[in-house]
C-alpha cells in the first residue's frame, strides 16, 4: 500500500490480522492520530507509516509489551508530538525469518520477496533480499519534544536510529555505547547540548554519524570509528572543537617551560671558560716538560735554553 493517493483513516479492521507481520502504507496522505489498535497485532515486525499526515502523541500505557516482534519502525515526516516512544520498542532485534511469501493458485504459483525503503543520511535505499537481518527506527522529520530516553541504551540490536529534525533538547545519553550493533546515527538538527560522549567511540560498526545542526560543545573524540567522519558530521554546532573541525581547541594543559635564572647562567659561562683555560695551561705545561725532557738528551743546547725560560715563565703565570 505503500506510494499511494489513500486517505482518510487507517482502517480499524487491519487489528483483525493478527498475523500480520508487515504493514506499509507510506507516502500516502493518511491522517489522524496514531491508531491504538496496532498494539494489538502481536506478529507485526515491520511497520511503516512514514510520510503521512498523522499526528498528536505516540502512547503505548495501554498495552503491557506492546509490539514484542517488532524490528523496523518508520514514523518520520508526519506530525507526531511529545516525547519519543522509544520504549515501545525495546524489544527490537533481527530474526531468521527471510520474508519470502507464496501464493499458491489452482493454476500457477507466485513467489515474492518483501521490500521496504529505509533513509540513511538523507539517501533512501531499497532493503530487500535481507531485509531480515535490518533492525531500524526512524522518527525523523517530527515534532518530538523533550530527552532522548536513557531506556534507548536498551536498543542493543539496533542498526539504524534517525531522529533528525525534531526538537530535542539534553544531552547525548553515553548509554548509547550500550548499542553495539549500531551502524548509523543521526541526531542532527535537534537542540541537543553539552559534550559528544568520548563511551560512543565503543560503537566499532558505526559507519554513519550526523550529529550537525545542534548546541554540542567540547573537543570531538578521535578514537574508533569517530577518526573516520568529516566534518560535514558536525557542522553547524559552533561549540565543537578538534579534528576533522578547522576549529582548534585551546590547550589548557601546555607544559610548563623551565626558566632558568640570568645570573647563575654567566656564573656557569664563566666557570666553564676558567676551566678551559686551566686544562689548556696544564696541558701546554705538560707538552712542554716532555719536549725538554727529550731535547736535552740530544742537540741543539740552546733550544733546550729556550725551553726552560718559557716554561718558567708558565709556571709563575698559574702558580
Amino acid at each position: 500500500m505503500d506510494n499511494n493517493e489513500f486517505e482518510g483513516l487507517m482502517p480499524p479492521s487491519l487489528a483483525n490480522c493478527k498475523h500480520l507481520k508487515i504493514l506499509d502504507i507510506g507516502n500516502n496522505k493518511i491522517g489522524g492520530t496514531f491508531p491504538s489498535w496496532l498494539y494489538a497485532l502481536g506478529e507485526l515486525e515491520v511497520l511503516v507509516l512514514r510520510s503521512n499526515k498523522l499526528y498528536g502523541t505516540i502512547s503505548g500505557r495501554s498495552t503491557e509489551d506492546p509490539f514484542p516482534k517488532l524490528r523496523i519502525m518508520d514514523l518520520s515526516n508526519n506530525q507526531f508530538t511529545g516525547h519519543l516512544p522509544i520504549q515501545y520498542f525495546k524489544n527490537m532485534k533481527s530474526t531468521d525469518n527471510l520474508y519470502r511469501f507464496q501464493n499458491v493458485t489452482a493454476v500457477f504459483t507466485i513467489h515474492y520477496e518483501a521490500a521496504v525503503s529505509l533513509t540513511v543520511k538523507g539517501t533512501e535505499y531499497e532493503v530487500t533480499n535481507n531485509l531480515h537481518i535490518y533492525t531500524a527506527i526512524d522518527l525523523s522529520c517530527n515534532k518530538f519534544q523533550g530527552e532522548i530516553p536513557k531506556v534507548i541504551g536498551e536498543l542493543r540490536w539496533l542498526a539504524l536510529l534517525n531522529l533528525s529534525h525534531n526538537s530535542l533538547t539534553g544531552h547525548i545519553p553515553s548509554l548509547l555505547r550500550n548499542m553495539k550493533e549500531l551502524q548509523s546515527l543521526d541526531l542532527s538538527s535537534n537542540q541537543l547540548t553539552g559534550a559528544i560522549p568520548p563511551q560512543l567511540t565503543a560503537l566499532t560498526f558505526l559507519e554513519v554519524l550526523n550529529l550537525s545542526g545542534n548546541h554540542l560543545s567540547g573537543e570531538i573524540p578521535q578514537k574508533g570509528q569517530f577518526s573516520t567522519f568529516n566534518n560535514d558530521s558536525y557542522l553547524g554546532n559552533s561549540a565543537l572543537c578538534g579534528s576533522p573541525l578547522m576549529k582548534k581547541c585551546a590547550n589548557t594543559a601546555s607544559p610548563p617551560q623551565e626558566v632558568g635564572n640570568g645570573d647563575e647562567d654567566d656564573a656557569g659561562d664563566e666557570l666553564t671558560w676558567e676551566a678551559i683555560v686551566m686544562g689548556y695551561g696544564c696541558g701546554l705545561i705538560c707538552g712542554l716538560s716532555s719536549a725538554y725532557i727529550v731535547l736535552k738528551l740530544g742537540k741543539p743546547w740552546w733550544f733546550v735554553r729556550y725551553i726552560e725560560v718559557l716554561q718558567l715563565k708558565l709556571m709563575k703565570r698559574y702558580a
